[in-house]
């Protein structure tokens, strides 16, 4: 046998880490990241100059993340940021100092995530040749994607409840006439967008990369079982909201018991009368369904959690129909309905599970673009004219040396294939795939 070494192969790939042509890559469909030479261009190409951003830009959304637990955690606590609050006494300037701090984090963050949306946008419409193109195709992309809605709305909501908090603009939980809004409103649903960042960022990590592509997956899979599901909810809700008539009787004990009260403050006084009053208005609120909102919520309770109170069948108006309504709906929901979603789910999973390595690779290509949106073109070029050469080490011996060779040559041919097709497609202006790309290949990779 031949002696084995290590053979060294400098191989010029000056468009792989280009933008636009990963531009093209991420739109064209599954299997366009099958190739060993753009497996490892991209990978290069996002740990070697991406992913200690990545990872300072994670950190600072932390930070972000941890200010604003604690400002939410201080602030039920009866401590205030601002200084013109009632609350904010001398035994809790450290808490409302620190609730500053934090306030203050916050802002800072989420201007630097409005500086990066516009710098998004920017490269969107960059992408494009023409300016009038860009501008309506360009912010139509930005705005289709999920990440940057998100984002969009966390900035607004989250900005505007600490700043409300903080130089006291809007009321703390009471919504004052003239004013719709409140701090703890705007804070509530902060959280859940700012949960969506940091499921965002975690994307680019590979301990939990794979787990946010998989659960993005699933919710992909279930769109068409949650509208299916959502309709069989609410005409069932409509069905048991029927069986309970309307309550009344709360509304009318309470304005005779503020008359019973009225008498009793001018002299007007029956102690009899007013016992009897006081006792119906104390009673339990009657068992079932009070609104639609009601209805609904107990009859996802009841489909999905087993959550019902037998009691409610003898409240009905007809407890044989309600009865026939609740096993015919358990039946659905609760059997075929469940079953149905674990299969999805399953086979959901499985879906990804073939796909971990392609789908791992357009989740980098995707977080590259991202990142090359906010550079200008020079620091872009930089990092373009940095991935003009791939290094490849290949195990192999003096006999087969000539076949490595041809086996990375062939590997080069597969991607420089769709590539000159694609150039050739400029004439048309559209892709094979159907997707406009003048955008992408009309100019040169390299220069920009």
């Amino acid at each position: 046998p031949g002696k084995a070494e290590v053979t060294a192969l400098r191989v010029g790939l000056p468009h792989l880490g280009s933008k636009h042509f990963l531009y093209m890559m991420r739109d064209l469909p599954e299997g366009s990241f099958d190739n060993e030479a753009v497996s490892k261009t991209i990978k290069a190409l996002w740990l070697n100059h991406f992913f200690a951003l990545h990872v300072l830009k994670s950190i600072v959304v932390l930070l972000t993340a941890l200010a604003y637990v604690y400002f939410v955690v201080q602030l039920h606590a009866g401590h205030r940021s601002n200084t013109s609050g009632a609350a904010f006494l001398a035994e809790s300037n450290e808490e409302g100092g620190r609730m500053v701090f934090c306030g203050w984090l916050i802002l800072i963050s989420n201007f630097l995530t409005f500086i990066n949306l516009a710098l998004q946008l920017y490269g969107a419409i960059e992408a494009y040749d023409d300016l009038i193109e860009g501008v309506i195709a360009g912010t139509l992309e930005f705005i289709f994607v999920p990440w940057n809605i998100f984002d969009i709305l966390l900035v607004l909501a989250l900005t505007w409840g600490v700043y409300g908090e903080m130089f006291d603009t809007l009321p703390l939980f009471e919504v004052e006439p003239g004013k719709h809004y409140n701090v703890a409103g705007l804070l509530s649903m902060s959280g859940l967008f700012l949960l969506v960042r940091v499921i965002q960022v975690l994307r680019g990590f590979e301990l939990t990369g794979w787990l946010i592509m998989a659960l993005i997956q699933n919710v992909r899979d279930m769109a068409g079982f949650i509208l299916v599901l959502s309709i069989i909810l609410i005409f069932f809700a409509s069905s048991f909201l029927t069986l309970f008539p309307f309550q009344a009787g709360d509304e009318a004990a309470a304005r005779r018991l503020d008359e019973m009260i009225a008498n009793a403050t001018a002299g007007a006084f029956d102690a009899t009368e007013l016992a009897s009053e006081l006792k119906a208005a104390i009673q339990p609120e009657p068992e079932g369904f009070k609104s639609f909102s009601d209805a609904l919520l107990q009859t996802f309770n009841m489909g999905f959690f087993g959550d019902f109170d037998t009691e409610q069948f003898e409240a009905s108006i007809n407890p044989d129909i309600y009865t026939l309504l609740f096993v015919f709906f358990m039946v659905i929901v609760g059997v075929v309905a469940l079953n149905a979603l674990i299969a999805l789910l399953g086979d959901s999973y499985a879906h990804v599970q073939e796909q971990k390595v392609e789908q791992t690779l357009r989740l980098y290509a995707t977080g590259i673009v991202e990142y090359y949106n906010t550079m200008g073109p020079f620091l872009r070029g930089r990092r373009e004219r940095s991935l003009a050469w791939t290094h490849v080490l290949r195990v192999g011996t003096d006999d087969n040396e000539d076949v490595a060779t041809r086996e990375w040559a062939g590997q080069l041919t597969i991607v420089k294939l769709p590539t000159a097709s694609w150039r050739l497609s400029l004439r048309s202006g559209r892709s094979t795939t159907g997707l406009p790309i003048s955008r992408l290949v009309s100019r040169p990779w390299t220069s920009r």
